[in-house]
């Protein structure tokens, strides 16, 4: 298949200098509180680190920053076949309004053959200042608006540069081609929101150019320096009030410190009074994600967000089921497994040989454990080129991402038989996604003389063999990340490939018992993870687990951090379990990925697994993540086509708003949904007692800023009542702000779309009316919004209407019940579960489960009741307290099971 010499020079990362863990500073800015109105903003920034940080500068912004756009040079490399390819970022250019948009190739110097060309059409907005290049490698030349540049593959040292002016951005477009190796493939790529994009990296304008982010609220604060340790607090007054959408203060924008910690610098300020923004389902380098903990850091704080929940999903601190063993022992190169009731495959895929390689083999000639090794041949070659043989290590579910925070260290045995001076066996580790977008990697070298190095690599790893037996050789991953890298353990194996590299001698070697063990799982690695946590003091964080194995597939919040049983036999007990141990810790269950129960696309019938979970009852969950992460089928749709059929049923589960995104994404608006909930506080106790009465709403964080609310009356109930009702009409009330211009505000009832309409060209608060015929088996309402180009932007919770107890349910939802039956309406219910209400001659009996909690009653021109008492199921009955105002009757304090009796006739309350 031709030579494969370049993949190793693209896997090639330098580690970074020296030994020695460098000492380096880490501003952590303190989670401001919203100020006053005129007031300033008290902005508090502590060192965290181990070194002094030289002189910074602290901003106050007025508007969400990009997650990837100039604060932090986020880079999006495009290339064909999504290989290697050009990187293109941008900076904050010196001058204020000025942006700095970098390309360099991204693919290292052992592309033999490149091209790129890039043209940039201005359309009037942009204006190019000035460019600088390196000729020949970068040639320039433009005409009319328009840049057109043209750049070989040869030296990944030479960056194109163009410092563009910009006004408030319409629709710029760039023009990418590249071509390798005999292959061809155009790029075209509209900076703006296109939704016919599809390129391996989607870009959206705001990530890169605008609107500028560097647009103060608050003067410029200098800071000459921090020690160790020490935190500083200014006072930094506000040339206008924080907006709803909140401030965002950022120490250091330029990113002159260099810090162990970038995630850190960014804050939200929120300019809701009472209103939290929530990650709850967010996946670290402890978990799923590709991205480091930094990274999703980074991304959260500067989306807007103040509560983040970090899920430990599938057991991954206990290491449940990962890979840490290849044998070698099964079929060809695959491992197969069986751990409960699960056959797991593990595999070694070739990515391809130069001329003379043998394809590699499992021999029973030689082994070290077992029966059986890898063998790899290969001829002499009539040239003195380079060659190479290249494997990458698979495994499904992502079971060989080890946390480097577990003390990681892999080992294997290797017998080079009869191998030629010059070759050696070369093992690349990749790591997570940091802040900027760029990945850490340790590359060791065993055996060889050095003499085959490819041209530009970083350094390396060198460890010895000893020809003719078996040598075992130990790597110290996490060690040897503390000692080259930033970021250090702040990271998790992405990638392992092996290769052989050889020059133009003949040989073969043998490969066994390759082990992965790591020193910390369970207790001990949460410990770690938490430790970590603590130092993003600009964001309110939790901890929760998932189980994403077997469907159901569940979040546990707020019910404790033990991991959920591993491998249930039965998984009903086995939920009802989970579901009793998060009421228990005044937490919540919450339903994640339809898909996984079998739901297709919208305009299909749910699967069998997704019918059986509605029977169960959800299996007791109140939440339901709903993500807007494109997939096989799209996942948005199908969330919210599941989420409608459970509404239909009577099963009133609240809908949250997550990301869905295990890579870290490179924008958040295709990438991230957060939740906003009504609470007191930002703990997430107080947070999930909010979300579980429906007092949230969901959207895209970075291209509205919310709320999204709607009622419903009479009675004023709000998004996520579960009303019992024997009405055939209501009105209902729709007020939104935030939205852009031109935004589409859309009622959705039972599924379907019923009515539209469109936010100003203008822009500003949005409300809106409408008539509802509830049908006899009742419906469920709720509103959506989008933008011109039908990108989601905010979703409300729904009003369910029920004629009747769905079968198999006794009462309402004890946050979030309402009657609305004849005369009667009963409200503001919290803690107490209805099950009936029941006129009676002279007043009406109201049954149910008080947990604490109670509710009004309206009682239009009836005045005063003479009595209101408590009958428990025993038949005792006393007499309760309550609160009159003009025309309602408030309850509260109910406990246990009892009838509530109001009276307008007979003896009063003594």
């Amino acid at each position: 298949m031709g030579s494969v010499y370049w993949v190793l020079a693209v896997l090639l990362v330098s580690a970074g200098p020296g030994l020695g863990r460098p000492d380096l500073p880490d501003l952590a800015v303190v989670r401001p509180e919203s100020p006053p109105s005129g007031g300033p903003l008290v902005v508090t920034v502590t060192n965290l680190g181990t070194a002094p940080a030289g002189a910074f500068d602290i901003h106050v912004l007025g508007m969400p920053l990009p997650s990837s756009g100039l604060q932090r040079a986020g880079r999006h490399t495009f290339g064909p076949n999504d290989g290697p390819g050009w990187a293109l970022w941008a900076e904050p250019g010196e001058e204020p309004g000025t942006a700095l948009l970098r390309v360099r190739w991204a693919g290292g110097p052992g592309f033999r053959r490149g091209g790129f060309e890039m043209q940039l059409s201005d359309l009037g907005e942009y204006r190019l200042s000035e460019s600088s290049f390196a000729p020949p490698d970068i040639v320039y030349a433009g005409a009319d608006g328009a840049v057109n540049c043209q750049a070989s593959g040869y030296d990944a040292d030479k960056c194109l540069a163009l410092l563009l002016n910009y006004a408030p951005p319409q629709d710029p477009l760039i023009l990418f081609r590249g071509h390798t190796e005999g292959q061809f493939e155009p790029h075209r790529v509209w900076l703006g929101a296109r939704p016919a994009l599809q390129l391996p990296c989607r870009v959206r304008l705001s990530d890169l150019l605008g609107p500028s982010p560097s647009a103060p609220l608050g003067v410029e604060s200098v800071v000459d320096g921090l020690e160790p340790g020490a935190s500083m607090t200014r006072s930094i007054p506000l040339s206008a009030p924080v907006g709803q959408g909140g401030a965002f203060v950022v120490a250091d924008p330029a990113n002159r410190v260099a810090e162990t910690r970038e995630g850190n610098n960014v804050a939200h300020v929120p300019g809701m009074p009472g209103v939290v923004a929530c990650q709850f389902h967010a996946r670290t380098c402890f978990g799923l994600s590709d991205a480091s903990m930094d990274a999703q850091m980074w991304r959260a704080a500067a989306s807007g967000t103040d509560l983040l929940v970090a899920v430990d999903e599938d057991w991954r601190l206990l290491r449940h089921s990962y890979a840490s063993t290849s044998d070698f022992e099964g079929d060809y190169l695959q491992e197969v497994r069986s751990v409960g009731r699960e056959t797991l495959v593990e595999h070694w895929t070739e990515l391809g040989h130069s001329p003379g390689f043998d394809t590699p083999r499992i021999s029973d000639e030689r082994c070290y454990a077992g029966e059986r090794s890898l063998e790899v041949r290969f001829a002499a070659a009539e040239t003195a080129a380079p060659r190479e043989l290249a494997l990458r290590w698979e495994t499904a579910r992502d079971r060989l991402h080890y946390p480097l925070a577990a003390r990681v260290t892999v080992s294997l045995w290797v017998y080079p038989e009869d191998v030629p001076p010059d070759a050696c066996i070369i093992l690349r580790f990749a790591f997570s996604s940091q802040v900027d977008g760029h990945r850490d990697a340790l590359t060791y070298a065993v055996g060889g003389n050095g003499s085959l190095r490819p041209q530009g690599d970083g350094p390396w790893i060198s460890l010895p063999w000893t020809p003719g037996q078996w040598n075992h050789v130990e790597l110290p991953l996490t060690d040897d990340a503390e000692r080259r890298f930033t970021a250090g353990t702040d990271n998790a194996i992405t990638d392992v490939v092996l290769s052989v590299l050889t020059g133009q001698q003949g040989g073969r070697l043998f490969l066994d018992a390759i082990r992965i063990s790591a020193e910390l799982s369970g207790d001990a690695l949460d410990q770690v993870r938490r430790a970590w946590l603590r130092h993003y003091p600009n964001l309110v964080t939790d901890a929760a687990v998932a189980a994403a194995y077997y469907s159901p597939q569940f979040v546990l919040l707020g019910g404790g951090t033990e991991p959920i049983e591993a491998v249930p036999e039965d998984q009903p007990a086995h939920w009802a379990r989970a579901t009793a141990r998060s009421a228990s810790n005044a937490g919540a269950l919450v339903l994640s990925n339809p898909h996984g129960a079998g739901a297709g696309p919208p305009d299909q019938a749910l699967g069998p697994a997704a019918v059986s979970w509605q029977r169960a009852g959800l299996y007791g969950a109140r939440l339901f993540e709903i993500s807007p992460r494109s997939g096989r089928p799209p996942r948005l749709d199908d969330d919210l086509a599941f989420w409608d059929s459970c509404l239909a049923q009577g099963l009133g589960v609240v809908g949250i708003g997550v990301s869905g995104d295990s890579t870290g994404g490179e924008s958040p608006r295709e990438g991230t949904f957060v939740t906003w909930v009504r609470s007191p506080e930002a703990s997430l106790s107080a947070v999930l007692q909010s979300v579980r009465a429906g007092h949230a709403w969901f959207g895209d964080p970075l291209a509205a800023n919310g709320p999204i609310e709607i009622t419903a009356s009479p009675g004023g109930f709000g998004a996520g009542s579960v009303v019992l009702t024997d009405r055939d009409w209501c009105t209902l009330t729709l007020n939104a702000q935030g939205l852009p211009p031109d935004a589409e505000l859309v009622w959705v009832a039972a599924g379907e779309r019923v009515a539209a309409g469109r936010v100003p060209t203008g822009g500003g608060p949005f409300a809106a009316a409408l008539d509802l015929r509830i049908p006899k088996r009742g419906t469920a309402v709720r509103a959506e919004a989008y933008d011109r180009e039908g990108l989601p932007l905010l979703f409300s919770n729904a009003i369910t209407f029920l004629r009747e107890l769905p079968a198999g349910t006794d009462a309402l939802p004890e946050d979030r019940g309402g009657i609305a039956l004849g005369e009667w309406v009963v409200h503001d219910v919290q803690r107490f579960a209805i099950a009936q209400l029941v006129p009676v001659e002279g007043g009406v009996d109201i049954h149910g489960t008080g947990l604490g909690g109670g509710f009004a009653v309206d009682c239009g021109r009836k005045g005063p009741p003479a009595s209101v008492r408590a009958v428990s199921e025993f038949g005792v009955a006393r007499p309760l307290d309550y609160e009159w105002d003009a025309s309602t009757v408030r309850i509260a304090g109910l406990t246990d099971r009892q009838v509530v009796q109001i009276r307008w006739h007979g003896k009063p309350n003594r």
